[in-house]
């Protein structure tokens, strides 16, 4: 008997529900920005309740594909997390970034 982890399927769902799915979103070689700090964004207070939500719905997608089949996804994720309480908009472009990766990764 063997087991197969393939992380291939939930992937292509994380993108497609980021709306990251269609051609014109290019995919990303990396999970993060070169030179790009996430923890030094400045602190802009999102009002909108839906986008905080769903930063939290893609972190919680993120971290069980980083925990599960996906680990150099892991320090990208782990930064994010710490700002889920009040994320800035850097932070929700950063999970968007984070999100073509898992597109070229599924590729």
């Amino acid at each position: 008997m063997s087991l197969q982890i393939s992380h291939e399927a939930y992937a292509t769902e994380v993108v497609h529900m980021m709306g990251l799915s269609d051609a014109t979103c290019s995919p990303k070689m990396m999970p993060y920005r070169t030179n790009l700090l996430i923890d030094m964004f400045p602190k802009v207070k999102m009002l909108k309740e839906p986008l905080i939500e769903k930063y939290r719905s893609w972190l919680g997608m993120f971290i069980w594909l980083s925990a599960s089949t996906q680990p150099d996804f892991t320090p990208v994720v782990s930064l994010l997390s710490t700002y889920q309480r009040e994320p800035s908009p850097g932070h929700l472009d950063a999970a968007k970034y984070a999100g073509q990766y898992l597109k070229a990764m599924k590729a």
